[in-house]
């Protein structure tokens, strides 16, 4: 199996959130994490979701490639400790409340907040290693700020913003990945950097 079969793979686990209005019709959930709430139908196939998708995910990781390992990290974390409480059948008071702010939801913000800074920081750093897939890598850069932004300031368009940088990043990984650099400085690339340095 290629390593872009495996990265395809792990694009597909890890946008499970597709599935949501078939297995889960009556949530609309402004963030997929809530798919995964407990309680809520369906929730292992959300959370089974994103771990199969680091599992996948791993062969690309290099020596060094510290925020990619971050992303794979919190991501599991993420998976692992699920919300207690979904918004759209909760009031504001209560979400608030240590009924639904529980230490595995706790622990499920944090590390959503460490995975959004590994996704950002990898694609930046890729970008300057001459990776392909900018476009995309941008468009997840974007996404996340702004949903961030909205999600700070109560507004609208989470349910967007969030599904837009999840889709954006995950075709991202597939077109940037490097066999021999992973995410990293592009090592050929380097090479002919070098030889023309030397040509000066």
């Amino acid at each position: 199996m290629s390593a872009r079969a495996w990265l395809i793979a792990a694009a597909i686990a890890y946008n499970s959130w597709i599935l949501g209005p078939l297995l889960n019709p009556a949530l609309d959930a402004p963030l997929v994490s809530e798919l995964a709430a407990t309680g809520q139908p369906w929730a292992w196939v959300f959370r089974a979701g994103d771990l199969l998708a680091v599992l996948l995910l791993l062969p690309t990781v290099r020596k060094g490639h510290v925020f990619w390992w971050l992303f794979l990290l919190s991501t599991a974390v993420e998976a692992t400790f699920p919300l207690h409480c979904v918004s759209q059948f909760t009031s504001d008071e209560l979400l608030r409340s240590a009924a639904c702010m529980t230490p595995s939801a706790w622990a499920h913000e944090v590390s959503s907040t460490f995975a959004g800074i590994g996704s950002i920081a990898t694609v930046i750093f890729a970008w300057r290693a001459g990776h392909k897939g900018r476009l995309l890598g941008a468009l997840h850069v974007i996404a996340v700020l702004v949903l961030t932004a909205a999600i700070v300031l109560q507004l609208p368009g989470t349910f967007v913003l969030q599904r837009v940088s999840i889709m954006a990043l995950s075709l991202w990984w597939i077109f940037a990945y490097e066999r021999s650099d992973g995410f990293g400085p592009i090592k050929h690339q380097a090479v002919r950097s070098l030889h023309r340095h030397k040509e000066r």
